[in-house]
């Protein structure tokens, strides 16, 4: 079931009326988890014993973790929620290298695998559980029920963001009253993220694959222009999924947390991370970044560490040498601030603080990288990848020939609205204002013109 589907709006008011319909606490965590099952069996059935092995392997080692054998535990968790990921997303990888590696016939055949949607999100989850109750960050959960909603909790299961114990498990345990107020901030994120994901990034996915698919016959203005489409593509349809999720959780008295900060308005790569999929990228500082030694070190430890982590977040985000690519042009340029002590320069209390021209000038310079590290990404193999770079920089370099150009408006529109509202947390937060009345009913109209119109799956299900 995607958000955007007439399905999903079907089931959510069903759990919503069931949820609310009965005071016991534990009636409403059992409604939470079976829909989250249900939600999850729409996908494909076969894969809930993984989330549910996650879920007691996780539970069992944390509720019997002691002094004494808390690394013994640790390590089995690592070992059953890695192995389960290396298996269902990376086993193919391993074999294809290895054959590379080691020229083996191409008659030798690996087994094919069906990813499970959303694997990569829920391990990460399930297992910074274990890492907490490990590191005595939180106590053990004790009741079987509230974990395995943590786990599994719909509205961010597929997609993230990826929540912490210590912020989701005790709201499960919290009794609620219905609260008006948060039920329609809770609303007007779905509208929002509908909006993102349904006017913005479907219609721009037009324009951003009829290029792909044709590069070789695009100049080298369309190839960029695609790339700074695919850009804001990427962000609307996976902070979309993000709006929808904060949304929906609202509904049900729970609190996510935020994940995106308008990331292309960041100065330089480290406040750009400190402000894209920030649930992932803090879980990385937080479980790999800081137990390798962090950048408390000297700068050439730090930029292993560095390199370490783009080279890992490369790996979560897909078994293909392409993320890995992803990873260390990210890397790369994240280098220059380790070397000049500036990666951690920019923090949150300077957002949109008295800008100067030369902040305007970083963040264009920023935002050309990303939109270039994007490209990986985006292409679908190395190959490809390595064919549109060679073709971006060709003799037609200097060819004025674009194509999508009304595109080109709607996302340059957007991201100048963005700016707009870049210290509420959506656009649509202050409804009394007259302004964002109207945009209100914009953002509903434009959802009806284009409802069911491309609609495609949001990109980061693949992950």
């Amino acid at each position: 079931m995607l958000f955007n589907s007439f399905y999903f709006f079907i089931f959510l008011l069903i759990v919503f009326l069931l949820y609310w319909s009965s005071k016991s606490l534990k009636y409403r965590t059992f409604i939470l988890f079976a829909s989250s099952y249900f939600f999850y069996a729409q996908w494909d059935y076969r894969f809930l014993f993984l989330i549910f092995v996650s879920s007691l392997v996780d539970f069992l080692c944390g509720y019997m973790m002691s002094e004494k054998n808390k690394k013994l535990l640790l390590a089995f968790s690592l070992i059953i929620n890695l192995g389960l990921l290396a298996i269902f997303k990376y086993y193919n990888f391993f074999v294809d290298s290895f054959k590379t590696v080691f020229s083996i016939p191409e008659t030798f055949q690996g087994i094919e695998i069906i990813l499970p949607i959303g694997i990569s999100f829920y391990t990460f989850q399930s297992l910074s559980y274990t890492i907490d109750v490990y590191k005595k960050n939180i106590q053990p959960c004790k009741d079987p029920l509230v974990f395995f909603t943590f786990v599994s909790f719909f509205p961010q299961l597929v997609a993230g963001p990826i929540e912490r114990a210590k912020n989701l498990i005790k709201q499960f345990k919290t009794h609620k009253e219905f609260n008006y107020e948060q039920a329609m901030a809770g609303f007007n994120l779905i509208i929002w993220g509908l909006f993102k994901k349904i006017v913005i990034a479907d219609n721009l996915a037009h324009a951003v694959n009829n290029v792909f698919e044709k590069y070789n016959e695009m100049s080298s203005l369309s190839l960029l222009a695609a790339l700074f489409l695919f850009a804001i593509q990427i962000y609307c349809d996976f902070s979309g999924y993000s709006d929808m999720a904060r949304g929906i959780a609202k509904l049900f008295g729970i609190e996510l947390m935020i994940n995106f900060k308008t990331p292309y308005f960041a100065r330089d790569l480290g406040e750009f991370w400190r402000r894209w999929h920030i649930s992932l990228s803090t879980w990385f500082r937080d479980y790999i970044f800081i137990p390798l030694g962090g950048s408390v070190l000297n700068k050439t430890r730090t930029a292993l560490n560095i390199l370490i982590v783009f080279l890992i977040s490369g790996l979560w985000h897909g078994a293909n040498t392409k993320f890995v690519f992803w990873g260390f042009i990210h890397a790369l340029f994240f280098l220059p601030l380790i070397i000049s002590g500036h990666h951690s320069h920019y923090k949150d209390k300077n957002l949109f603080n008295n800008y100067k021209i030369k902040d305007f000038l970083k963040m264009l310079c920023t935002f050309f990288i990303v939109c270039f590290a994007w490209l990986p990404f985006r292409a679908d193999s190395m190959e490809q990848c390595l064919s549109i770079i060679e073709r971006i920089f060709n003799k037609s370099f200097f060819s004025l020939e674009c194509y999508g150009t009304e595109f080109l408006i709607i996302a340059l529109s957007f991201l100048l609205f963005e700016w707009f509202s870049k210290n509420d947390q959506y656009p649509l937060e202050k409804s009394s204002n007259k302004l964002l009345k109207n945009l209100y009913y914009f953002v509903l109209i434009s959802l009806m013109m284009n409802y069911g119109y491309q609609t495609q799956e949001f990109i980061y299900f693949q992950f």
